[in-house]
């Protein structure tokens, strides 16, 4: 499943990641999904605050705020080499259990 990366953007969410990413990441980490927070130039120290807390996330950072959908889409393009991204917002809950069967039916 190294194919797939989950990509969460983010603007001012420190609050919403610091809750949901450990869980996520208990998830995800050891199918080997690789998880990335996609900054869209939070005027406050979101960004640095998941990397100092959340080594293991990838943090892509964007100069000027765009919007959700600006930000989705320059994230994705920023990731090379994935056959599929699990988007997520950074408020999103997971459950244990909840990639497997996602991943099975999506092949």
């Amino acid at each position: 499943m190294a194919s797939t990366v989950a990509l969460i953007p983010s603007y001012c969410s420190w609050d919403n990641l610091r809750q949901h990413l450990p869980p996520l990441l208990e998830e995800l980490t050891p199918l080997g999904i690789v998880v990335v927070v996609s900054d869209d130039a939070s005027p406050d120290d979101s960004a640095d605050q998941v990397e100092a807390a959340f080594p293991q996330v990838r943090v892509l950072r964007r100069r000027e705020n765009g919007g959700f959908g600006e930000n989705c889409n320059w994230a994705i393009r920023m990731l090379e080499g994935f056959e599929r991204v699990l988007l997520l917002n950074d408020d999103a809950h997971v459950l244990p259990g909840f990639f497997p069967p996602l991943a099975e039916a999506l092949g």
